[in-house]
């Protein structure tokens, strides 16, 4: 019984947590300053998620209106497809709080953030 306690706190704990931040990538995706960040470093978080890393990107942040900036995204990957050094990525940031930077996923890109990608 107390094994399924557990259990079953660790599935809510992370249920919430899931979708606490899909609430901050739709929000970020709304609100956020388009930018292209590049790869300066992929580290393992050793967390696996169905069998697909977790790792922490490190990036340098362009964006049309301030200087550039170093942020850190935390991100399940495929493992066949693992980002690397050098590569560019299209981000958006909070504007209140440029530590909360998302990873625009390629089905989110649309053509305003593609113009505005195109334009820095």
């Amino acid at each position: 019984m107390k094994t399924l306690k557990v259990t079953s706190l660790i599935v809510f704990a992370l249920l919430f947590l899931t979708q606490c931040g899909q609430k901050d990538y739709k929000r970020i995706l709304e609100v956020g300053i388009t930018g292209k960040g590049i790869i300066n470093k992929v580290e393992d978080t050793n967390v696996t998620v169905n069998d697909d890393p977790q790792v922490k990107l490190y990036l340098t942040i362009y964006s049309k209106d301030q200087e550039p900036f170093d942020g850190v995204i935390k991100m399940v990957v495929s493992r066949v497809n693992i980002p690397r050094k050098g590569d560019w990525v299209a981000v958006k940031f909070d504007p209140e709080d440029n530590k909360k930077i998302i990873w625009i996923e390629e089905d989110d890109i649309t053509p305003e953030i593609e113009a505005e990608l195109n334009n820095l």
